[in-house]
């Protein structure tokens, strides 16, 4: 480290004369240093001890470094360097005689990478958001891109530089930020872009909760909302699920309506989206449209006689459903709301009878008519009562009318042909009462009864006594009564008038203007008419 040397000085004078001084003096080691390149350094780095630099020759002593970012002991701060090529001077003194040697090196200070990214749009909760990263570096290239999405969820490192998505499970503001490394290890400072994640619109109506058949028409109410109380920027978008329809199957109502035509079912989307983009959709299956019921009916009789009860039957298909509602038209005016009643109609006709029904899914069934034909009874005058000679015949003459007409006369006796006829002959035999039954269209019947009157011969006795025993006390001739208009003439032998009777009323009794005629023979005129011929002749009055 040192050496002593001893130095001579001799002065000489007229070239003989010598003079020597001797001096010793102490020569003290030089340091002997030397600076290995340093590698290039991040302006990120943390600041660090230059170690490249080192005195070589083993003399102690101090260093000394000087220079850009760099501290009297070799601590290099890449940041307060800055970014560039700088020069480090070492410098050593050694401890004995203060003998110093120095060198220089260079450092570089690598720029960092700039880290930036954009975000795709719309930016919506629970949907994937997707980040591109447009980051840069001036040194080297990008190795590394580290994501902090902001919500508490795992850093996400990327080593390809390719767009990542990440989902917001909650909607709010969120910073998200970016670190990018290059290949020479360096690190950008993070870049924060703070989003704010749009709530998701909540989709969700009420189907109604019963529809029919055959035009079952749907009102849909929307009972959608979105948590930021920004409803009045949503828009709807609707799929009614019935594309093979022939009907719009779409619509952008708010509450919109759909005819459906058969009963489905149905997936009813809805997709709502917001004001910021954000589009959520919902389905629900439609099961709630009922068939239409098949309205019927039966009676106990398709057609019936004027005044008699029809009774109806409902016979209705609910489809499904249970009939629980009734509508009656009976064609003349009068309805009905029963299931089953009977029915009396007031006049001939015949009547269009209608019935539609209601199900407890509210559901009108199809209209069902039905002709119910009245039939009026026919008209039936038998005529007046009739008399008939005894042993002779008459033509019964009845009035009737009506249609599709079939007769009877009852009883089944005297009669010279059939009973079955309309105007039958019947031959005097007895008194008898005949009803004539007449059966019409619909097998509507009707009678009416006719007395026939049988004339016997009138029994003319030639002889009475009006002695007052109360034998033969009058002239009574027999079956004489029942002949209407009949006339009694009786003379006296000197054709004189004493008697005239009509109709027979009252026999006589042998007197004249109330005294008894002489006993005698008197001549009578009997006329019956009704077809029989005058009888005359004598009878005596005796005592």
């Amino acid at each position: 480290l040192t050496k002593t040397f001893t130095i001579r000085y001799r002065a000489y004078s007229g070239g003989v004369c010598v003079n020597d001084k001797l001096q010793n003096i102490t020569v003290n080691a030089a340091p002997k240093v030397q600076f290995n390149s340093m590698p290039d350094v991040c302006l990120d780095a943390v600041p660090f001890q230059i170690t490249q630099a080192s005195e070589i020759g083993g003399v102690p002593g101090m260093a000394v470094y000087s220079g850009p970012g760099v501290s009297p002991s070799g601590i290099f701060n890449p940041s307060v360097a800055g970014v560039g090529i700088h020069t480090i001077r070492y410098k050593f003194i050694s401890s004995t005689g203060g003998c110093a040697d120095s060198i220089t090196n260079t450092i570089k200070v690598l720029a960092p990478p700039v880290a930036d990214f954009i975000i795709g749009s719309p930016i919506c909760e629970t949907k994937s958001v997707t980040f591109t990263q447009s980051s840069t570096t001036p040194e080297g290239t990008l190795t590394t891109w580290t994501w902090d999405f902001g919500d508490g969820s795992p850093l996400l490192n990327n080593t390809n530089g390719n767009s990542v998505s990440h989902t917001y499970a909650a909607w709010g503001t969120y910073d998200v930020k970016l670190r990018v490394t290059t290949s020479n290890g360096c690190v950008s400072v993070d870049k924060v872009i703070s989003i704010y994640v749009n709530p998701q619109p909540k989709p969700l109506f009420a189907i109604p909760a019963s529809l029919c058949l055959p035009n079952a028409n749907a009102t849909f109410t929307n009972q959608s909302g979105i948590a930021d109380g920004s409803q009045a920027t949503l828009s709807y978008y609707w799929d009614f699920g019935d594309p093979g329809s022939g009907a719009v199957n779409n619509s952008t109502a708010i509450n919109p309506s759909h005819t459906y035509v058969t009963t489905g079912p149905y997936n009813v989307n809805l997709q709502v989206t917001s004001g910021a983009g954000c589009v959520h959709d919902t389905t629900i299956i439609l099961t709630t449209i009922h068939p239409e019921p098949i309205a019927s009916f039966i009676t106990n009789k398709p057609e019936a006689c004027l005044g008699e009860s029809i009774l109806f039957t409902d016979n209705t298909n609910p489809m499904g459903g249970m009939t629980n509602q009734w509508s009656w038209n009976m064609g003349d005016g009068n309805t009905r709301t029963t299931s089953s009643f009977n029915y009396v109609y007031s006049a001939a006709g015949t009547y269009n009878v209608s019935l539609y029904t209601v199900n407890n899914f509210g559901c009108r069934s199809t209209t069902f008519t039905n002709a119910i034909t009245i039939h009026p009874y026919p008209v039936v005058d038998a005529g007046p009562d009739r008399l008939v000679l005894e042993g002779g015949q008459i033509v019964l003459e009845p009035v009737v009318t009506g249609n599709d007409l079939t007769y009877i006369w009852t009883p089944n006796l005297y009669f010279s042909g059939s009973n079955i006829v309309l105007n039958p002959t019947v031959l005097g035999v007895e008194d008898i009462t005949y009803t004539l039954t007449v059966t019409g269209r619909g097998g509507c019947i009707s009678k009416d009864n006719v007395f026939i009157k049988v004339l016997k011969a009138p029994a003319i006795p030639n002889i009475f006594s009006p002695n007052g025993d109360g034998i033969h006390d009058k002239w009574v001739i027999q079956y004489l009564d029942t002949y209407p208009g009949s006339t009694v003439d009786i003379f006296n032998r000197y054709g004189q008038m004493i008697y005239h009777s009509d109709e027979y009323r009252v026999p006589w009794d042998g007197t004249l203007n109330g005294k008894p005629v002489p006993v005698g023979t008197y001549y009578y005129i009997v006329n019956p008419k009704n077809g029989r011929k005058i009888m005359s002749g004598y009878v005596d009055v005796i005592r």
